[in-house]
C-alpha cells in the first residue's frame, strides 16, 4: 500500500538517476512495499534498482517478485551474485522458480548453487509436477519426545534462525516417523521441566499429506482441519518436510483462475499473468470452444427450418425467440456454476445427488413460472399484437424450459465428473447446446399444439 503511495517520488529518482536518495527510501520500507515499487517501474531499470537493495532485504524482496521478473533479474546477474541469490532462497520458492525458467536459464541457476542446495532443489524437482513434494519446505524444526519442554525451546532457539517455519514442533521417532505436533505456544505455556510427550494428544492420529499427491489435496485438509501447516511424509511414512498455507495460497489462486477460464470456454495459459501471455498463445486457446458452439448454434437453425411453417402463420412468436434462448441459458449456466463449485469444494456427496435434481427442478420451475409472469405481461403491453393465446404460449414455454436448462446445468456437471471429464471445461459448451435446443423445440411444439390445436 505504502509503495503505490510513494509511487510517484521513486519514478522521479529513477528518472533523475539519484541512486543515493533512493537507496535511502528503500531500505526503509517493508519488503512487499519494495517489490510493489520494483514491479512499477520501467523493466529495463529494476535491475538497477534491486542491486541497490542491501544483500538480505534483496534476498527477501526477490522472494516477492514474479516468476517471469526473478527471471528477467537472474539473467542481469553475475554468476556470483545470482548464486547469492539462489542460495538464501528457501527451497520452496527456489523450486517454483527453477520449474518455470526456461531449460537453459534453469540449468546455468543449478550450476552456479551451492552443492548442498542443489542437491535438494534437484530432489523437490523429482517430485511430479504441481505435487505437495515442489511445494513443500524441508525447513522444519525436528523434536524428541523424551526431551522437556525447556530442552525443546532451547534447542529451537540455536536452529529457529535456519528455519522457514517455528510455530510447530514435529515430534518424530528415529525413523523420522511422525508422532505427534506442538505448538510453540504449549511448549511456553508448559513447565520447563515438562517431557514433551506429556503435551502430545497421543490418541490423535496426526494429519499428514504425502508428498506425490496434488497440491490441491493439501489444501483440502488444511480447510477441514483448520490448521495452518501439514507434515509432508513419503511413501513409508517418513517426514521429509511440511507445506505451509502461504506455500498453498498460489495453489488456491492458480486453481480458481483456472477454474474461471475453463468456465468462459477458455483452455487454461501456463501463466496467470494476462500480459505474459502472447496472443499467439491466446488465439487458439480462446477460440477453440467458440468454434464448437458456432457450430452446434449454426445446427440449431435446422430447428427454425423444421418450424418454418409455424414461423410464417405466426410471426409474432419469433419477437420471443431471445428472451426464450436468453433466459434457458443464463438459469442453465447458474445452476452449472454451483453445481461445478460444489462437486469442487465436495460439499454434496452421491447420496445427495437425488435431492439435488429435485431441488433444482422445484426451483427451476418457480423461476420459470416468475419469468414467464414477467416477459408475457410485459409482451402483451409492448406488442399490442400478442393476443392471450400467444402470451400463454411464451408463458407456457418459458417455463418449461427454464426448467429442462436448470435442470442440465445441474445434471451436465455430475455426468462429466462421473465419466472422468473436467466439468468446468465441458459444462457450459454442453449446457448451452442443450438450451439452445431444447428451448427451440419447446417453444415451437408448445405453439404448433396451442395455437394450430395439433400435436407435432
Amino acid at each position: 500500500m505504502l509503495g503505490r503511495l510513494i509511487q510517484p517520488e521513486i519514478h522521479e529518482l529513477v528518472q533523475a538517476r539519484d541512486w543515493r536518495e533512493l537507496r535511502e527510501i528503500l531500505v526503509d520500507l517493508s519488503v512487499p512495499d519494495i517489490a510493489e515499487l520494483l514491479m512499477g517501474i520501467e523493466a529495463t531499470d529494476r535491475a538497477v534498482v534491486f542491486r541497490l537493495l542491501p544483500r538480505d532485504v534483496a534476498n527477501e524482496t526477490f522472494e516477492h517478485l514474479p516468476v517471469e521478473e526473478q527471471h528477467r533479474i537472474l539473467d542481469s546477474l553475475k554468476d556470483a551474485e545470482a548464486a547469492t541469490l539462489l542460495n538464501e532462497m528457501s527451497p520452496d520458492d527456489r523450486t517454483a522458480l527453477l520449474e518455470e525458467l526456461p531449460d537453459r536459464v534453469a540449468r546455468r541457476a543449478l550450476r552456479v548453487m551451492s552443492a548442498e542446495e542443489r542437491a535438494l532443489s534437484l530432489a523437490l524437482l523429482a517430485y511430479p509436477e504441481g505435487s505437495v513434494g515442489r511445494r513443500m519446505t524441508p525447513d522444519y524444526v525436528k523434536g524428541r519426545a523424551q526431551f522437556t519442554c525447556g530442552e525443546t525451546i532451547d534447542y529451537l532457539r540455536r536452529v529457529a534462525q535456519d528455519k522457514e517455519w517455528v510455530n510447530y514442533i514435529y515430534i518424530v521417532d528415529r525413523d523420522t516417523v511422525p508422532r505427534g505436533v506442538v505448538s510453540l505456544r504449549e511448549l511456553v505455556m508448559a513447565p520447563q521441566d515438562m517431557p514433551v510427550d506429556q503435551i502430545l494428544v497421543q490418541d490423535r492420529e496426526i494429519v499428514r499429506v504425502r508428498a506425490d499427491v496434488d497440491a490441491e489435496e493439501a489444501v483440502r485438509l488444511m480447510r477441514q482441519y483448520d490448521i495452518s501447516a501439514l507434515p509432508v511424509v513419503d511413501s513409508h511414512d517418513r517426514m521429509v518436510g511440511i507445506i505451509t498455507f502461504d506455500d498453498l495460497m498460489d495453489v488456491q489462486e492458480e486453481a480458481a483462475t483456472e477454474s474461471l477460464q475453463m468456465m468462459s470456454g477458455i483452455v487454461p495459459t501456463e501463466t496467470t499473468s494476462y500480459l505474459q501471455t502472447s496472443m499467439l498463445e491466446l488465439f487458439p486457446k480462446r477460440v477453440a470452444a467458440l468454434v464448437v458452439l458456432a457450430v452446434f448454434s449454426t445446427c440449431a437453425g435446422k430447428v427454425l427450418e423444421a418450424f418454418s411453417d409455424e414461423l410464417s402463420h405466426f410471426q409474432g412468436l419469433t419477437l420471443f425467440l431471445v428472451v426464450l434462448m436468453g433466459a434457458s441459458g443464463n438459469t442453465g449456466s447458474q445452476a452449472s456454476t454451483l453445481m461445478i463449485r460444489m462437486l469442487a469444494t465436495e460439499t454434496v456427496t452421491k447420496r445427495q445427488i437425488v435431492r439435488v435434481l429435485f431441488r433444482e427442478f422445484l426451483l427451476g420451475t418457480a423461476i420459470g413460472i416468475t419469468l414467464a409472469l414477467v416477459v408475457a405481461a410485459i409482451g402483451s403491453a409492448v406488442f399490442p399484437g400478442i393476443g392471450s393465446r400467444e402470451a400463454t404460449v411464451v408463458a407456457i414455454a418459458l417455463t418449461a424450459a427454464v426448467t429442462v436448462s436448470n435442470l442440465a446445468g445441474t445434471f451436465v456437471p455430475l455426468f462429466l465428473r462421473w465419466c472422468k471429464f473436467d466439468p468446468a471445461y465441458m459444462a457450459n459448451p454442453a449446457i448451452t447446446t442443450i438450451s439452445d435446443y431444447s428451448s427451440l423445440l419447446i417453444y415451437f411444439s408448445v405453439a404448433t399444439f396451442l395455437l394450430s390445436g395439433t400435436w407435432i
